[in-house]
C-alpha cells in the first residue's frame, strides 16, 4: 500500500496536478471576488431650505424629482442638477445634504441663494413650511441679484401672484426660516456627509 502511495503521488507531481488528486481547494472563481467592490455605492441626500419636495433634478444615470423628505438619489461621486421651475441650476458634487447656498456659483450675485430660500417659502402648497412642497409650474426668474431688486422684478411679482397664498416673504422673514432649519439633525456632522457644503456657520455670514 505504502507504494501505491508513491506511485500516485508520483504521478500527479509529474503532471502538476498535486492539487486536483489531494482534493485542493480550485482558485479558478478569485478573479470575480472585486466584481461588486467595483460598482458605484447609491447614496440618498436631502435638499434643504427645509426639505424640498418635488424639486426636479439630474445626474449622470438619473432624472427624477425630490421625495416626500426632500431626498434624491445618486451614484457616489457623481454630478447633480438641480432644476427650479424649469431653470437648471450649476452642477454640484452630490453630497447628503444640499442647501440653496451650494447654488451660488462664483459669477452669481450673493443674495441669489436668499431669494431661492424667498420663492421656495412662498410657493410652499399646503402652508406648513416644516417641508416645502413645490407646485408643478415653470417659469423664468433671476435669483441671481440683490434681494430688493429680485422683489421689484416684474416677473418675480407675477410668478408669486399666481402660485403664492402668502406672498414673497421678507428678508428677515427668510433669514429666521433658514436659522430654524438648518439647525435640525441634517446637520449633524457625526452622521452626515457634509462634503464641503456652505452649512449653518458659514450660511450666517451670508445673511
Amino acid at each position: 500500500f505504502i507504494m501505491n502511495d508513491f506511485y500516485k503521488l508520483l504521478i500527479c507531481t509529474s503532471f502538476g496536478l498535486i492539487t486536483a488528486c489531494g482534493g485542493g481547494s480550485s482558485s479558478g472563481d478569485s478573479g470575480d471576488s472585486s466584481t461588486n467592490d467595483e460598482l458605484p455605492i447609491e447614496m440618498t441626500g436631502t435638499f434643504i431650505d427645509s426639505p424640498v419636495v418635488g424639486l426636479s433634478y439630474t445626474t449622470a444615470t438619473k432624472s427624477a424629482v425630490t421625495d416626500n423628505n426632500g431626498n434624491y438619489v445618486y451614484l457616489d461621486g457623481e454630478m447633480v442638477t438641480f432644476d427650479l421651475f424649469g431653470e437648471s441650476f450649476d452642477p454640484v458634487q452630490g453630497a447628503s445634504v444640499i442647501t440653496p447656498f451650494d447654488l451660488i456659483s462664483d459669477n452669481d450675485h450673493p443674495d441669489k441663494a436668499i431669494n431661492i430660500v424667498r420663492t421656495l417659502m412662498a410657493v410652499d402648497t399646503d402652508g406648513d413650511l416644516s417641508s416645502i412642497n413645490l407646485p408643478e409650474v415653470s417659469a423664468e426668474l433671476n435669483f441671481s441679484q440683490s434681494a430688493s431688486d429680485f422683489e421689484n422684478d416684474p416677473d418675480v411679482i407675477t410668478f408669486i401672484q399666481t402660485n403664492s397664498n402668502t406672498g414673497l416673504p421678507t428678508v428677515d422673514q427668510a433669514s429666521a426660516h433658514i436659522e430654524v432649519s438648518f439647525s435640525g439633525e441634517e446637520f449633524d456632522g457625526s452622521e452626515k456627509d457634509l462634503n464641503g457644503t456652505k452649512v449653518y456657520t458659514q450660511i450666517l455670514s451670508l445673511i
